[in-house]
């Protein structure tokens, strides 16, 4: 792995993702540090992850509406939450491969683990507790690192933040007045 770049980005979900892609682009070369999953909170946690099962919710709804209409009955569409969450894990991998095939495309260089300052335009990168740092530079660095949920959820007055939700193995029962999901920023 080199270990000097012209650009350096620091996490891979909306901003990251997109400025690593450009940079790699436009010629220059770069390294995208990635902590978690490829594609961060926006595929997996996300954005993305809930409007995969929003997705699936309102396909249900319409073809609940539409066998009404024709006379037909939904009872034999069988339909879970547990189906739902396999759908959002199979969308945000196909998201995870699409995004690893357009960074190789860009030449973009891709290294997981955690990334904190050593000096101006230095940082050093661990993959995994108790393994050796490494120390790698660029002229620009980019601090794409995301967002989390400026408050922790209130599960029993049925107010979710996107990672409490994506936890249940159930559909959450709605509570007064209504179940609210909370969805980290993400562009």
């Amino acid at each position: 792995m080199n270990s000097h770049y012209q650009v350096i980005v620091i996490g891979s979900g909306s901003a990251g993702k997109d400025a690593a892609l450009q940079s790699g682009r436009s010629g220059l070369s770069t390294l995208l540090v990635e902590a978690g999953s490829l594609g961060g909170t926006c595929f997996h946690r996300g954005v993305h992850a809930v409007r995969a099962l929003r997705a699936c919710a309102t396909h249900f709804d319409d073809t609940a509406e539409r066998s009404h209409r024709l006379g037909t009955s939904v009872d034999l569409i069988e339909s879970g939450w547990s189906d739902w969450l396999g759908v959002q894990r199979r969308t945000s991998g196909r998201l995870t491969e699409e995004l690893g095939r357009a960074l190789d495309c860009a030449k973009v260089e891709v290294k997981f683990g955690r990334a904190r300052f050593f000096g101006p335009q230095e940082l050093v990168v661990k993959e995994e507790p108790g393994q050796r740092d490494e120390v790698v530079r660029a002229e620009h660095i980019i601090v794409a690192t995301g967002s989390r949920p400026a408050y922790a959820g209130l599960e029993k007055a049925g107010v979710l933040d996107s990672d409490q939700f994506l936890r249940h193995t159930a559909v959450p029962a709605p509570r007064w007045p209504r179940l609210f999901l909370k969805c980290p920023v993400a562009g």
